[in-house]
């Protein structure tokens, strides 16, 4: 067997407790910047859930705002296609109510324009 040398057992070790210390160090690093970004998340979170119920509160407003507008429209809509339509019902109705007795009128002159001619 042969025997290594000093020197490279020496340089072998100390590359070997570099790397080690390395290899910790950049451990560590990682482990701060997880725990860090944990910190600042949790901020962001508890931000956004004190903001959270105003942010919906005005959302919906705005939403119930419209949501009302379109209650009205359709219904304003609805009442003045239903009350066109009752007028043009009762309108319809009292012109056949005026023809029928325009018609009965008419029956009835010509009737005594016919009795006059008779009688003459």
């Amino acid at each position: 067997m042969k025997k290594i040398p000093l020197r490279v057992l020496f340089i072998t070790i100390v590359l070997f407790f570099v790397s080690g210390g390395l290899s910790g160090a950049v451990v560590y690093h990682m482990s701060d910047a997880a725990e860090a970004a944990k910190k600042e998340y949790q901020q962001e979170i508890n931000q956004y859930l004190s903001e959270k119920d105003m942010k919906i509160k005005n959302d919906l407003s705005n939403v119930t705002q419209s949501e009302i507008q379109r209650l009205q429209d359709e219904t304003k809509k609805y009442l003045n296609e239903k009350l066109n339509q009752d007028y043009q019902q009762s309108l319809n109705q009292k012109t056949e109510e005026i023809k029928k007795v325009t018609d009965q009128k008419i029956e009835e002159i010509k009737n005594y324009i016919d009795q006059l001619l008779k009688n003459q």
